[in-house]
């Protein structure tokens, strides 16, 4: 390689180089921005969101359910509005962006040690069923109609029925769809009917270093961010910082992450709301919490109500013939930003930051790959060089 031909590709190194730390710096400077207006946000929401679970509990005892509102009397009408304030005030106070963080990490580890102990519990399952002696003959049975060193294929399932009692993690159909149980999907952080507690970790599975890696690539994927909690003796500037990654890629997947856990924190809300309603004799059945996160993925299609309601129809078991009609509060994002102008606003705002740390994502994947592909090339002509320079050193 000539003099030039090094020149211009340290010049290129020298330009990718430049490319990422100019979007960095950028990107730096985005944060703070989007830190600023994502806290405005949960501001908004904080303020707007006890008259609109007023409103959506307004609805629901006057237009779904009015004849028990009705009969109950002051005392317990009372208790009922207060119960809703003490919900929404609890609910309120972890609406924070630093909150919102530490339940994501909280989330994610959840996920993480769930994934281990399903790998562990399928490791088990397989060693078990290796390990399962054949069962001894039946003398009053007669043997099969093939010789002893046939070959037999058989319908038996290659792993034990209680493993698909339990569900295969990655085979799509066997998961039973029964309740979850308590504490599965609860956030640790909040008191209520929803609430529940960390469970230990699971060990790796040992002896099957293929299921190690698959389990360890997993983890890595789910801890996408590390975010640091912030001491309230630190500045604006440290706090931002230590939230917001600095990497493109990783902040639309701490972003994500943020938007799924003011998701769970809404859910767990609609969720103790219902409690309420039900206990008080507003509300005739209690929506299950899995229905309710189906609804927020988009799994089960919910029927026409007012905003902030949940009105699915579900199988009658007394009448299989007819569809029995289920309302409850389901508070989702879209519903509260309609709701709210000024959170519609603030939306509006954090979308185009969305846009812009894409396109900083789309050119930071860009010159990455430019400067590896450039540090490639100055390796490879390095190693023909030195292969040229000592022909008989390779065998």
């Amino acid at each position: 390689m000539d003099v030039s031909a090094s020149d211009r590709l340290e010049l290129a190194e020298q330009q990718a180089d430049d490319r990422l730390k100019d979007i960095h710096d950028r990107l730096v400077i985005e944060n703070r921005q989007l830190y600023q207006h994502l806290a405005l946000y949960l501001q908004v929401l904080r303020e707007g969101l006890l008259p609109i679970v007023q409103r959506a509990c307004f609805h629901l005892v006057t237009q779904a359910s009015p004849v028990p509102y009705a009969k109950l009397s002051d005392p317990q009408r009372s208790r009922f509005q207060a119960r809703i304030r003490q919900l929404v005030d609890r609910c309120t106070c972890l609406l924070t962006v630093e909150q919102l963080v530490s339940l994501a990490t909280q989330r994610q580890r959840q996920e993480q040690r769930r994934l281990r102990r399903q790998g562990q519990e399928l490791m088990q399952s397989l060693d078990s069923t290796d390990s399962a002696p054949d069962p001894p003959p039946d003398p009053g049975k007669a043997g099969p109609p093939f010789s002893e060193h046939s070959i037999h294929l058989g319908l038996d399932l290659p792993l034990s029925a209680d493993l698909f009692s339990r569900g295969v993690p990655g085979l799509a159909g066997l998961n039973p769809l029964g309740p979850i149980p308590d504490g599965q999907d609860a956030d640790p952080s909040e008191e209520g009917p929803s609430g529940g507690s960390d469970r230990p970790d699971a060990g790796q599975a040992a002896g099957f270093p293929a299921m190690e890696t698959l389990l360890a690539l997993a983890a890595e994927s789910l801890e996408a961010f590390a975010s640091a909690d912030a001491t309230d003796s630190a500045d604006s500037e440290g706090m931002v910082g230590s939230l917001l990654p600095h990497d493109p890629h990783r902040l639309m997947q701490w972003w994500h992450q943020v938007d799924l856990a003011l998701r769970h924190r809404l859910r767990n809300l609609s969720h103790a709301l219902n409690v309420v309603l039900v206990r008080e004799g507003l509300s005739h059945a209690l929506v299950p919490v899995p229905l309710l996160e189906a609804v927020l993925g988009g799994q089960v299609e919910a029927m026409s109500a007012p905003a902030n309601l949940l009105r699915v129809g579900l199988p009658n078991p007394v009448r299989p013939d007819r569809i029995a009609e289920v309302f409850g509060v389901l508070l989702r994002q879209a519903d509260l930003e309609f709701e709210l102008p000024r959170l519609r606003t603030c939306r509006q705002r954090l979308e185009q930051h969305r846009r812009q740390v894409r396109r900083m994502a789309q050119h930071h994947r860009h010159w990455q790959r430019r400067r590896q592909s450039i540090q490639a090339q100055m390796l490879w002509e390095k190693d023909i060089i030195a292969a040229d320079s000592h022909p008989d050193s390779v065998d």
